[in-house]
């Protein structure tokens, strides 16, 4: 009698956790999908209702769903004693860079760069266009200066003018280790110096070098007789980036819009 009392005892206890754990599950299914919503929980093998969703695991204990491209901002990873994982697919002009044992999306350095030719007159290259390379004679310089002569991107042998990809992630090249951990940024506001490694001009503007040792953060399009370049032997740089019905002008040993 004690035994058959004991029974049903236990058998009543493992009902109850098995319906505890059949109600958690069913609030984190989607009605609709059934399967599990972004920022969901996934462990035990449940499926993302999203089809672009990847289940992400943090632990033996826990995984999560998660967009195919995360927001800005967002955490992209951790390594502690708890949890070990990494996400990296943050937004295009942000990165995933480690903030104590904590992963997330930061933006990209923006530095834009310098551009080693005076005489603007004589970019008269259109975009995509041979510039240089095989059985080329004539200019190498591109008339958009958002746009620079190098090595075709489809392949062939010869030097196009192509878009400048003005972004550089200085902290996740190929081949080095992902979870290193990445300097803190410092935000730089217009006119003041980014020379420092972890600088970051604000949104918009960007960061130009003067000399091996200085660099600037300048707007994108200059102002009216804005400073636009220098050629002093210490300072060797140009920004030709002068607003409309201007253009980048010798003055002595400086380069202004006029």
């Amino acid at each position: 009698m004690k035994i058959s009392t004991f029974s049903v005892a236990v058998v009543a206890a493992l009902s109850a956790v098995e319906a505890t754990e059949q109600v958690s599950i069913h609030l984190r299914i989607n009605e609709k999908g059934g399967g599990v919503g972004d920022w969901g929980a996934c462990t035990g093998g449940q499926k993302c209702s999203n089809p672009s969703s990847v289940c992400v695991k943090y632990s033996n204990y826990y995984s999560q769903c998660k967009p195919a491209t995360l927001p800005a901002g967002e955490l992209c990873g951790q390594k502690d004693a708890a949890n070990d994982w990494k996400y990296d697919k943050c937004p295009s002009s942000q990165k995933c860079t480690a903030t104590g044992t904590d992963f997330r999306c930061t933006n990209k350095k923006q530095r834009r760069k310098t551009i080693s030719q005076r005489n603007w007159g004589s970019c008269t290259i259109t975009n995509e266009s041979q510039c240089d390379g095989q059985n080329w004679t004539g200019s190498t310089c591109c008339a958009d200066p958002n746009y620079e002569c190098r090595w075709s991107d489809d392949g062939q042998n010869v030097k196009r003018c192509q878009a400048i990809d003005w972004y550089y992630d200085e902290y996740a090249k190929e081949g080095e280790d992902k979870t290193k951990e990445a300097p803190t940024k410092t935000y730089v506001a217009l006119w003041d110096d980014c020379s420092a490694s972890d600088a970051v001009c604000a949104d918009g503007n960007w960061c130009v070098q003067h000399s091996s040792s200085y660099w600037q953060c300048k707007p994108g399009t200059l102002g009216n007789g804005e400073l636009c370049g220098q050629h002093d032997g210490t300072n060797e740089w140009d920004y030709p980036y002068c607003p409309t019905g201007q253009t980048c002008q010798p003055l002595g040993t400086d380069m202004r819009c006029a």
